[in-house]
């Protein structure tokens, strides 16, 4: 199901709703694995270095999250021109989540929410409750930041990614060697 409003898309992605225990899990598992490989303690700060999609490639769980971001990218960028992907995790405690940012040279930005506890996403303009299974994909230029509505134990846990169409760029040369086609 998709949410239509202003120049923002919001989807119910099941797959994630209905397992997330399993994700949750294997969320802890991958953090440590990324944590290890590009030896940073914070994946969201590493997210230059590896892509969420690639390092998941063997769960099912992760691989049918992936056709669903694909699928829901498709629906967002409304055409079939050639587009790359890059992807991360944020895994944050209270006292970790994003202040204002955004996500240049992309043509969209988009999470999906797989453990978000009790947070909303502040876009100045709008905000958007994060539950879990909700996919947000919107312009990447767009400055927004985490809200911590309730403190709470544990980590805060989201997929995040960025969608770009450039075709002519070494994406390597600006040091982004996680962007992954998309079919």
């Amino acid at each position: 199901m998709s949410f239509d409003r202003e120049d923002y898309k919001l989807y119910d992605i099941d797959v994630v709703t209905k397992n997330q225990p399993l994700f949750v899990e294997q969320c802890n598992v991958l953090h440590k694995l990324i944590q290890q490989s590009v030896g940073d303690e914070d994946t969201t700060r590493a997210y230059k270095r590896y892509n969420i999609f690639q390092i998941s490639a063997s769960s099912l769980a992760f691989y049918k999250l992936y056709c669903e971001v694909i699928k829901n990218v498709r629906d967002y960028v409304g055409d079939d021109r050639p587009l790359w992907m890059s992807g991360w995790m944020n895994f944050h405690q209270p006292m970790q989540v994003l202040n204002w940012h955004n996500h240049l040279n992309s043509i969209c930005h988009g999470y999906i929410s797989i453990d978000p506890k009790d947070t909303t996403t502040d876009f100045k303009d709008y905000a958007i409750e994060n539950q879990v299974g909700r996919l947000y994909l919107g312009p990447s230029a767009r400055l927004h930041k985490v809200v911590v509505n309730k403190p709470f134990a544990g980590h805060r846990i989201t997929i995040g990614f960025d969608v770009s169409d450039d075709q002519d760029c070494l994406l390597v040369q600006s040091g982004d060697y996680n962007f992954l086609p998309i079919p």
